[in-house]
């Protein structure tokens, strides 16, 4: 019973260093949408994948110990569950129910997510510069970073060319993998709420109303 009573504090207090979505900046050049992005539903699991030029570009660090890709696919979890090679019901109860560590998880895709992960869903989605630079920011905001901005490897991840890092944040019932990409896709400008991101199929379901391919 103290466990339970302790719990809603936990969460208050663990959600502290979650990052938050970032507001897009107004465009004060070209507005016109013209950097491709790719939400991607696994399931359970939502992530999110950016051109490979874009993070080389703006976020150099970020594809360092990685292969050429022309595609980095990002997602946030709880860092035991995420990382367990033989998943279990306690292992995702315990991820629920208690407020846990977690890691970022980065893939090198070599083909477009339409190739490279054929057996998902994906909505494809178009930003402006300033939607783009909000996305980075929060996607930065996300991991862990020593005294010298350097993020923090794990190993290596769970399918393909992939690593973990240690992210910011805590995963709980209330903050879940699908919460993250919300807020990613607020960053992007997207408008969503505490109702539409608490499962895959609710976030894809809105996500799907606002999306817009690049021309």
């Amino acid at each position: 019973m103290k466990a339970i009573l302790l719990l809603p504090l936990l969460l208050l207090t663990a959600c502290t260093a979650t990052p938050e979505a970032v507001k897009p900046l107004k465009n004060t050049s070209d507005a016109l949408p013209r950097h491709p992005l790719v939400i991607i539903n696994h399931g359970w699991h939502t992530g999110l994948a950016l051109p490979a030029d874009q993070i080389k570009h703006h976020l150099p660090t970020m594809s360092s110990g990685l292969p050429d890709a022309g595609w980095y696919e990002f997602g946030w979890g709880d860092a035991g569950y995420y990382r367990a090679e033989q998943k279990s019901l306690w292992l995702g109860a315990r991820a629920l129910f208690w407020p846990s560590p977690t890691v970022m998880h980065q893939v090198a895709l070599t083909d477009h997510p339409d190739q490279s992960l054929p057996g998902t869903e994906r909505l494809h989605h178009c930003l402006t510069d300033a939607e783009l630079a909000s996305l980075l920011t929060f996607l930065q905001q996300s991991y862990q970073q020593d005294a010298d901005g350097r993020r923090l490897h794990l190993g290596s991840g769970r399918y393909g060319q992939s690593d973990f890092h240690q992210a910011n944040g805590h995963y709980h019932l209330f903050n879940t993998c699908n919460n993250w990409t919300a807020r990613g896709l607020q960053s992007s400008g997207m408008r969503l709420t505490a109702a539409n991101r608490m499962t895959a199929g609710s976030l894809m379901r809105v996500a799907r109303q606002q999306v817009s391919d690049c021309p």
